[in-house]
């Protein structure tokens, strides 16, 4: 996310996009943007949400799930939200009756337990979801994509340096 862009910035954009092509179906943003929206306006992922659905968001993407362990987020996507962040934007998501979808990215470091717990998050959380509200609509798993990487040389995630990866 582009630190200098607020809230402001997404629900106008999205103003705009539905005024100009109001047939548009906007699936945008996702929970890490929710999280580090939430955290730079000092509002809850609810708020955020609200004010994303009243501009005219019609469903959020699960973008950044990756694999829902700590462990495995620390190592491959340590800037986006943690596990309980993620379940819990998608949680207020499903509570305002906004369609959602959910991710896997797999194949990299983590093990077949946590792949399990993955699923078993995202079936309990579907779990809470009652009275008719929109949930997960779709999970879409994808395997991890290592070909071509240069700082990769098999499917297994090393941890690298910022400064490894662009001096190459």
């Amino acid at each position: 996310m582009n630190p200098e862009l607020g809230l402001s910035f997404y629900t106008d954009l999205f103003r705009k996009l539905k005024k100009l092509y109001p047939s548009l179906k906007l699936h945008a943003l996702g929970p890490p943007e929710v999280v580090y929206l939430a955290k730079k306006e000092k509002i809850t992922f609810t708020e955020v949400l609200e004010k994303l659905i009243e501009a005219g968001l019609d469903s959020l993407p699960g973008a950044g799930a990756e694999i829902l362990s700590d462990r495995v987020r620390k190592i491959v996507s340590p800037a986006k939200a943690t596990t309980m962040e993620w379940l819990d934007v998608m949680r207020e998501a499903h509570k305002l009756d906004l369609p959602t979808s959910a991710t896997m990215m797999y194949g990299h470091i983590e093990t077949i337990e946590e792949r399990i717990g993955h699923l078993i998050l995202l079936r309990d959380l579907q779990d809470e979801n009652i009275n008719g509200k929109y949930g997960f609509v779709t999970f879409i798993p994808w395997p991890f994509q290592d070909e071509g990487l240069f700082c990769l040389k098999s499917t297994e995630l090393k941890a690298v340096t910022p400064d490894q990866i662009i001096s190459g």
